[in-house]
């Protein structure tokens, strides 16, 4: 006996979701594998400053690169609670061991950013 040939409808097409978060999170695995590690990026948030400080304190940094990093902190930090935010991640240690650096753009902005958080109380106690 001859089985009959399935007839599909031609505007049907079969959609399968998920509400897992591992079905919708496209990123999952790698989250951070766009960045370039020499070019300096900024996250959104409370990732804002940790990000910048982690770039501050990589080592093997292109000079400008560092100058880059520490304008856009001191230019983030026009507000006090930008200020609050950048104490709490450790701008101030990243900054104070930069001051050493051999090259003087990087020493002058790393000058810059103490003097920015420096006003503020917290920073003010965090200066060696």
């Amino acid at each position: 006996m001859a089985v009959p040939a399935v007839q599909h409808m031609q505007g049907y097409k079969r959609h399968i979701t998920s509400e897992f978060l591992k079905d919708r999170y496209p990123y999952l695995e790698d989250i951070t594998g766009h960045l370039k590690p020499d070019d300096v990026s900024m996250a959104f948030g409370e990732r804002m400053f940790p990000r910048l400080v982690e770039q501050l304190t990589t080592p093997g940094m292109a000079p400008e690169n560092l100058c880059e990093a520490l304008r856009t902190i001191c230019d983030l930090c026009a507000n006090q609670e930008n200020k609050c935010q950048a104490i709490a991640s450790d701008v101030v240690a990243a900054a104070t061991n930069l001051l050493n650096h051999e090259h003087i753009p990087v020493r002058r902005d790393a000058a810059r950013v103490i003097g920015s958080l420096a006003l503020l109380i917290g920073g003010g106690a965090l200066l060696p």
